[in-house]
């Protein structure tokens, strides 16, 4: 077939080019012009010097196919409020696809337009491995409430959409979507819904894969998108048919589908987080209880491990995520973990003993100082009563572990303390003029 040559003559930047990428090329919508007798070349200039806020990539008249917008940047040819490109291709037409406009009408031979038309589809199709049946769909389509093109073009110079089509196909040669011998259509056909035949031109169902991607035909041959339950598994198909795989948002909400496309619960290790996907698929965030344990997940849905803080109150999470109550022995220190998992503080009962942890959670040892009064805590942290050596100094905590001070009677015997809470040995105990003790 005879190749043309594509001429590339750019816009300069502005409200008609803004140099904006193309998310990929997925699929090529067909345009003519609307302005009949109006040359490539015209277009462009229009388009340059007026810079309205619409474009196309290329225009092709009987004498050029010129693209005066870059293929991997965005042009303005379809509207942004239009739904079917994003339920046909899963993207709007701006972002994912190349606008193609037909010069036609007034001095311009249509046949020599045409051609062009149509081998600069075809050629497009091969670059961006697109199929000709399944990835060009006309602005009137898309648009049908404001839009006639190109079928106004094409009709009226007796060419109807199917054979546009058709004559795209034969251009591009042995496709995806082509007639066989017998003439019966095969791959990716679209009448209202997407279809696949095979070779033989038999409807397929169930899964398919194609050009390595799978897809879902519903009984009926339609191709399924969203949510499908397949043999008690879900899966989540694209707008345009793919079954997704990996991380996905859907209404607001993460799911994770695994290699084979069903959607994981349970427990998920991902690139080295768990995660945890309800029943219903849902990834958690917060606290959720598994098996009678708490755990907590952030709020980009990882496992939390180690101290975390949630409403002001820290908490600890073991290594496996398990929330972690009682004591807990962490870089070396004691701390005391409430039945709810927070994290306490100050004066603590445990199993009948007392014990302090200091605003930062550790428990104390040794002398500490609490609203004015002494205690002394042993070694393990419980609070200790009655005589106590410390350092070869004795001294007396009362029951409630308080540090005493001046002349106590205990059994019948007194004993001076100092005001340091010493205990005075071998002393002679002076009383002054006032009848004060001297210590």
């Amino acid at each position: 077939m005879v190749s043309y040559h594509i001429t590339r003559d750019y816009i300069k930047l502005g409200n008609s080019r803004s140099g904006q990428k193309l998310n990929r090329v997925r699929f090529i919508v067909s345009h003519d012009t609307g302005n009949p007798g109006s040359t490539a070349y015209q277009n462009m200039n229009y388009f340059n010097n007026q810079q309205p806020s619409a474009s196309a990539h290329t225009f092709i008249d009987d004498k050029y196919i010129l693209e005066i917008i870059p293929l991997n940047e965005k042009a303005w040819h379809v509207r942004y409020d239009i739904a079917k490109d994003n339920q046909m291709f899963g993207d709007d037409a701006n972002d994912a696809a190349i606008g193609v406009e037909l010069c036609h009408g007034g001095a311009i031979n249509f046949q020599e337009a045409y051609k062009r038309y149509v081998w600069y589809h075809a050629y497009l199709c091969k670059t961006f491995n697109l199929d000709p049946q399944k990835h060009i769909v006309s602005h009137s389509y898309l648009d049908p409430a404001r839009r006639s093109d190109p079928q106004n073009a094409l009709n009226k110079n007796g060419v109807s959409w199917g054979q546009f089509l058709k004559d795209v196909r034969n251009a591009f040669g042995a496709g995806a979507a082509s007639s066989n011998n017998s003439g019966k259509q095969t791959g990716w056909v679209f009448t209202n819904k997407w279809y696949f035949f095979n070779s033989n031109g038999v409807m397929q169902t169930g899964w398919l894969m194609d050009e390595g991607k799978w897809y879902y035909l519903n009984p009926d041959g339609s191709m399924a998108t969203g949510w499908k339950l397949v043999n008690g598994k879900w899966y989540f198909l694209a707008n345009n048919g793919e079954m997704k795989t990996g991380w996905l948002k859907d209404d607001g909400k993460w799911y994770y589908l695994n290699p084979d496309g069903s959607m994981a619960t349970g427990w998920k290790k991902v690139d080295g987080e768990w995660y945890y996907l309800a029943d219903n698929g849902e990834m958690k965030t917060g606290w959720v209880k598994v098996d009678g344990k708490w755990y907590y997940l952030n709020s980009d849905g990882d496992m939390a491990i180690g101290w975390k803080k949630v409403n002001d109150k820290w908490y600890y999470l073991a290594d496996n995520g398990e929330l972690k109550t009682g004591w807990v022995k962490v870089d070396g220190k004691w701390y005391y973990m409430n039945p709810d998992g927070d994290m306490a503080i100050g004066w603590k009962k445990v199993n009948d003993k007392w014990y302090y942890l200091a605003d930062n959670g550790e428990m104390r040892t040794g002398w500490v100082k609490v609203d004015g009064k002494w205690y002394y805590l042993n070694p393990d942290g419980d609070m200790a009563i009655g005589w106590k050596k410390v350092n070869d100094k004795w001294y007396y905590l009362a029951d409630n572990g308080e540090m005493k001070t001046g002349i106590i009677q205990i059994e019948g015997t007194y004993y001076a303390l100092k005001n340091n809470g010493e205990m005075l040995e071998n002393t002679n105990i002076e009383i002054d003029s006032d009848g004060a003790l001297q210590l």
